[in-house]
């Protein structure tokens, strides 16, 4: 093992058992080949520094950032692995919003983001609370956003952390402006907080009355499992829906609606979507008619399971078959009469 001792102006250097002596002084190595003056061993170097980050958010307190190390780096390899929505829940207090600023500082110190965009809804007094992230994403941005699309074409072109705190702040005031119909709050509160895609699939799903199986609104609605995914545990968190596994098999799953659930969202689909939904899901529960009346033969307790909270389904698919002539209206209704 090699080491070096100061002794005075000797430096000793050891090597097993032999000690040796050496003595240290500056030296100069001449360029032959110089052809300028000598230059300075150590010069200030001028280089252009790189530009701020884009950000809105508070600074630091002189007390710092404690605690919550485990959360910031787990939230950092969500997004380093492709996750593009964290929620952050929990009570009153607790330091949620911190986390979220601090996030927001230690992402951009990191090059994971552009820019970061505080979207602070605690003191939001406004009807469009989507209008107000896009004009403090604008704001931020030194960008004039004239609506959401134009937002989402800057949000899909650029590295932005987009942060949307105090959000229960938002679900108090819609629950003051509607006080008859928390439910709508609610809904209304889960709606902002999707993009245009989800919130189209997501009144989809007010053609069905009451519930339905999970396999037969993936197949009607056309909604793909990623998205309803995303869309499942933000309905149950907000308990707009409820599983409900009928067989040891978990993977057959119905879904109960909440009663105000479908007719809120059936309201904002166009004619158009509604007529081309309308004979989709028909023409499913006529088929599903036919299945019943097979399997009552063999497993009429499967068939009555699945009928009794199919029923309104089946009996607004006879009706509207019965309202247009269509061929099969008789023989659905029969299979349901049996």
């Amino acid at each position: 093992m090699l080491y070096c001792k100061r002794e005075n102006a000797a430096i000793y250097l050891q090597r097993g058992q032999e000690r040796v002596e050496i003595e240290v002084s500056d030296w100069f190595l001449p360029n032959l080949y110089q052809a300028d003056e000598d230059t300075q061993l150590v010069s200030r170097m001028t280089q252009e520094l790189p530009k701020p980050h884009k950000h809105n958010l508070s600074a630091l307190p002189d007390a710092g950032f404690w605690g919550r190390r485990r959360e910031l780096w787990q939230i950092e390899n969500w997004f380093v692995d492709g996750i593009r929505r964290v929620v952050v829940s929990g009570f009153s207090g607790q330091g949620k919003t911190f986390l979220a600023q601090e996030l927001g500082r230690w992402l951009l110190q990191k090059a994971n983001f552009d820019a970061v965009v505080f979207v602070d809804y605690s003191g939001y007094q406004g009807q469009d609370a989507v209008q107000w992230a896009v004009t403090t994403l604008g704001s931020v941005l030194e960008q004039t956003l004239v609506d959401v699309a134009a937002a989402n074409a800057v949000l899909q072109t650029n590295r932005i952390l987009l942060i949307l705190a105090n959000l229960e702040a938002r679900l108090n005031q819609l629950i003051v402006e509607m006080p008859d119909n928390t439910v709508e709050a609610t809904l209304q509160l889960v709606i902002e907080q999707l993009d245009e895609e989800l919130q189209e699939c997501l009144s989809l799903l007010g053609i069905f009355k009451g519930g339905v199986f999970e396999d037969d609104l993936l197949e009607i609605t056309g909604i793909t499992e990623l998205q309803w995914k995303i869309l499942n545990k933000v309905l149950k968190k907000t308990a707009l829906i409820k599983s409900e596994y009928l067989w040891d098999d978990e993977s057959i799953t119905y879904l109960k609606f909440h009663p105000f659930f479908t007719n809120f969202l059936w309201e904002r689909l166009s004619a158009q979507k509604v007529q081309k939904l309308t004979v989709q899901y028909c023409q499913e529960y006529y088929q599903l008619s036919i299945h019943l009346q097979e399997e009552d033969l063999t497993d009429p307790h499967y068939a009555r399971i699945v009928i009794q909270r199919e029923l309104p389904n089946l009996l607004y698919a006879v009706y509207w078959a019965l309202d247009q002539l269509e061929e099969w209206a008789l023989v659905c209704g029969t299979n349901l009469s049996r």
